[in-house]
């Protein structure tokens, strides 16, 4: 087997016909000199589509593997990627963006330029279907697009903590994975419950371990706002859901971490004057900025549901450790 420069990893659940057009893309990168190693691993997590066959059709045109995970859930599929692996720098992507051709080139560029950092955000871009909403604000100043495909801090390289984490175009060196471990899979993506918050928890324990991230523009992809997640719904299940995983994984990085009544003191508090600012936003027919604190509100909404009901209730059924009724301050 040749030397391997970069892994890349791309993770999938039924989306053939999306997974097919990024493999197009990536048949067409660029290499960074002659004789560059680099292998592409797609990790089907349990799909009952045509996955297997469209990688299949790729073999000798990708260095790419095929690797079935039959445990549903992104964690998993996440964790099956870091066994299997085999270069020092491994690159995530989702399964549905478009690559420019220079990605691979840039990226491993600046893995030379910067030797100590051990996290590479890459940009990505929303590509809209459709004209966004009038109550969700195009301002980049505004977080309440955090549910969508984007990750754009401007135009200039600048270092940003690991906490930032986004498999949908990140990179991060094998001596960092092997100081984080493996993502969670009580929640995330796929799984039954919470649906949201491995990635962030992910990006929580390279933070607290001291990791260097760093954000590089030009490594860019385009990513599809799917219409079906411009809706008060989508927004409202996203934001409590991350409220729900950040009361889950704090105390598992933070042992004794204080708090009362299952969440932060702040947070009833908190949830007060979002509702209230989102009130007065209404009144005064600021629709964005009134949606921005709504969302807010959803997500203390998630802390205080997970914090005083679910966990109790579960500790009762003894489903948790005494350990992990505690959360964030």
């Amino acid at each position: 087997m040749p030397d391997l420069n970069i892994s890349i990893a791309i993770c999938t659940y039924n989306r053939c016909d999306m997974l097919r057009r990024v493999l197009d893309d990536l048949v067409q990168l660029e290499t960074p000199f002659p004789g560059f190693g680099w292998e592409l691993i797609v990790i089907d997590n349990n799909s009952d589509d045509a996955t297997k066959s469209t990688v299949e059709a790729f073999d000798g045109r990708l260095p790419i593997r095929y690797i079935f995970e039959p445990k549903q859930g992104l964690g998993h599929a996440r964790n099956r990627v870091l066994r299997e692996y085999r270069a020092d720098l491994l690159a995530f992507l989702d399964d549905d963006i478009s690559v420019e051709r220079q990605w691979l080139v840039r990226l491993w560029q600046a893995s030379e330029r910067w030797p100590d950092v051990d996290v590479f955000h890459g940009r990505v871009l929303p590509v809209w279907q459709c004209q966004p909403p009038l109550w969700l604000s195009l301002d980049p100043k505004i977080l309440v697009r955090a549910p969508l495909p984007e990750v754009d801090r401007g135009d200039e390289e600048k270092e940003i903590g690991p906490a930032l984490f986004t498999p949908a175009n990140v990179a991060i060196r094998r001596c960092a994975v092997e100081r984080a471990g493996l993502f969670a899979t009580e929640f995330g993506t796929g799984t039954s419950g919470i649906i949201r918050g491995e990635e962030a928890y992910f990006g929580r324990k390279l933070e607290l371990l001291g990791v260097r991230g760093r954000y590089i523009p030009e490594v860019c992809v385009h990513h599809p706002v799917d219409e079906a997640r411009l809706n008060h719904a989508y927004f409202r299940l996203w934001s409590r859901s991350m409220g729900r995983a950040r009361v889950r994984f704090y105390p598992m990085l933070h042992a004794g971490a204080r708090h009362r009544w299952g969440v932060p003191t702040h947070v009833p508090r908190e949830w007060f004057e979002c509702r209230m600012r989102q009130f007065l936003c209404w009144l005064q027919r600021d629709a964005p900025m009134s949606f921005y604190h709504r969302c807010r509100a959803w997500k203390l909404e998630g802390m205080m549901y997970e914090g005083w009901i679910v966990q109790p209730r579960q500790a009762e059924l003894g489903h948790l450790d005494a350990g992990q009724t505690s959360t964030a301050s």
